[in-house]
């Protein structure tokens, strides 16, 4: 990759132009090369857009173990917003809480949080949106992101004291997967499983990373159904594996 490249979203468009028919992203249920998720996430700007977010917005992000969350993610970025992804298991007030703390009125999901003046945007129309061809989505010219221009505000867990929000950058994002690139030699023909939660900063560095990269991630959530666990593993000819300790034990003994 280019060195002079100042975004993740900059990496991602100039991958689909080279590499359009590698896989780009997966889950369970759906897969999708760099070519294709280009094109989705210009289509899911538009649709963005036109439900009211702009250059400058920040948008809170339910996470979920799907290509839609990372649509979801990057879509809002190449619109011009930033966005701050919660937990899948969080609950509304706290939900509440944080948009109050980050200035935000735009929650995007798969269902709403209740209050009035909250701009809910559902996850799943913006998918379907995308995905319509009877009706296609006439995607919008948008600028792409300055290194300096905010990508995302990350909740610290709050093990250590009270959770904290961290402000990232666009160029920070592209430090931060170039160090993951160096540090565990990434290649170019990776296909990686991401187990952990893709709202937190692991799950989310090395997703960057094999973005920046021009490799594959696959989603997933952990292990808790461990079929489906090995099912992903052989049906995506998975060459590495994202995980915390605890989880590597549950696997061995499984794998025997």
């Amino acid at each position: 990759m280019d060195k002079n490249v100042v975004s993740i979203i900059e990496a991602l468009k100039i991958n689909s132009e080279k590499h359009p028919d590698r896989l780009c992203v997966g889950d369970k249920k759906k897969q999708v090369t760099y070519g294709e998720i280009w094109n989705m996430v210009e289509k899911a700007a538009t649709f963005l857009h036109e439900k009211g977010v702009n250059k400058g917005d920040m948008v809170v992000i339910r996470g979920a173990q799907k290509v839609e969350f990372l649509l979801g993610v990057l879509a809002v970025q190449l619109a011009g917003g930033s966005v701050c992804p919660l937990e899948k298991a969080i609950k509304d007030d706290r939900i509440l809480e944080i948009m109050d703390f980050v200035d935000s009125n735009i929650y995007l999901a798969d269902k709403p949080v209740k209050k009035e003046d909250v701009n809910n945007i559902s996850l799943k129309e913006l998918m379907k949106a995308v995905e319509n061809e009877e009706e296609p989505i006439v995607p919008m010219t948008f600028e792409l992101p300055d290194k300096d221009d905010l990508a995302e505000i990350l909740f610290t867990t709050g093990t250590t004291g009270k959770s904290k929000g961290i402000e990232v950058t666009f160029g920070c994002d592209v430090a931060i997967a170039q160090n993951v690139l160096d540090s565990v030699e990434m290649g170019e023909d990776e296909v990686e499983l991401i187990t952990t939660p893709i709202n937190h900063s692991l799950a989310i560095r090395r997703t960057y990373g094999a973005l920046y990269n021009g490799s594959s991630v696959v989603l997933t959530d952990g292990i808790k159904f461990v079929e489906d666990f090995f099912k992903l593993l052989d049906n995506y000819k998975i060459t590495a594996i994202t995980f915390v300790p605890a989880i590597l034990e549950q696997v061995l003994k499984f794998a025997k």
